[in-house]
């Protein structure tokens, strides 16, 4: 399969990013984040860590190839698949305009959905 075969995602739960520490993820579980890592009281995981954006860039890491290529396997593919590729997946006029900026090392510098900035990275110059 070509990249245009390939649709990334991630079943992240809500804990993963956070900071080391205990998290109440539902009305009635607490989840340890230890190391990136999110467990329950018990020690057994949680759930996924997973970010679109670290899987992106595993993605790249593990193929070689540039964002140019594989960005698609992170938008358009699945958008095509959900049936939804006429108003999401890629910029283009008319199209709902969820964005998500990113440096060289696919790291997030800023976030738009719907076409208002929600995350800003505060050192992102751009």
């Amino acid at each position: 399969k070509g990249p245009e075969g390939i649709i990334l995602i991630s079943d992240a739960i809500r804990a993963a990013g956070m900071p080391d520490g205990e998290y109440r993820v539902d009305d009635d579980r607490t989840v340890i984040v230890k190391d990136g890592v999110v467990l329950l009281p018990s020690g057994s995981l949680a759930g996924s860590t997973l970010t679109m954006d670290r899987a992106l860039y595993n993605f790249m890491a593990a193929t070689g190839d540039p964002l140019e290529v594989l960005w698609p396997c992170a938008s358009l593919n699945g958008a095509r698949s959900a049936g939804v590729a006429g108003e999401r997946g890629s910029l283009e006029k008319g199209k709902i305009a969820d964005l998500v900026l990113v440096d060289d090392d696919i790291n997030v510098q800023m976030t738009i959905a719907e076409g208002v900035v929600v995350y800003r990275n505060e050192a992102f110059a751009g």
